[in-house]
């Protein structure tokens, strides 16, 4: 079943929601917490407004309606996550019944971190086995590796 309404958090630049709408998805949001960010993303995405809303907001407390998406993307970003039960409660919570959740993450093992990531309080690698319990514990099910390769991982949670 093909997914029409999708959410991207941690968004960035809006660059994955824009490929999205140019493939023709009915709707693309995105989320993220810097200004700067959102503020480019809405560039971006300017010429599919119609279809698109990009908000400030972290990734536990997103300010949508529960049961909004088919899918939700989170793309190079939970390492940025303190909370990631909180916030995969919260990404549960705005998916549709039987919504996927996909988190692509360029770091899943310390072993390949730079040493400056290693030390920085603010980035949290975790492995493929943290992250599938986390997401089991705020409510998803069929957690699966969807491909791993060195430090890169692809996950798909279900709800």
């Amino acid at each position: 079943e093909r997914a029409d309404v999708i959410l991207d958090v941690g968004c960035g630049s809006g660059l994955y929601i824009k490929e999205i709408l140019k493939r023709g998805c009915t709707r693309a949001d995105g989320a993220d917490i810097s200004e700067e960010s959102a503020e480019e993303a809405r560039r971006r995405t300017s010429a599919y407004r119609d279809r698109c809303k990009v908000v400030i907001a972290p990734a536990d407390d997103l300010p949508f309606d529960s049961g909004t998406y088919d899918a939700v993307l989170a793309a190079d970003t939970v390492i940025y996550w303190d909370d990631i039960r909180s916030a995969f409660m919260e990404i549960c919570r705005v998916l549709k019944p039987c919504g996927a959740f996909y988190i692509a993450a360029e770091l899943s093992d310390k072993g390949d971190a730079p040493e400056w990531i290693i030390g920085s309080e603010h980035i949290h690698i975790r492995t493929p086995s943290e992250l599938s319990d986390a997401l089991l514990d705020a409510g998803f099910t069929e957690v699966s590796i969807q491909n791993a390769h060195g430090p890169w991982l692809l996950m798909k949670a279900m709800k």
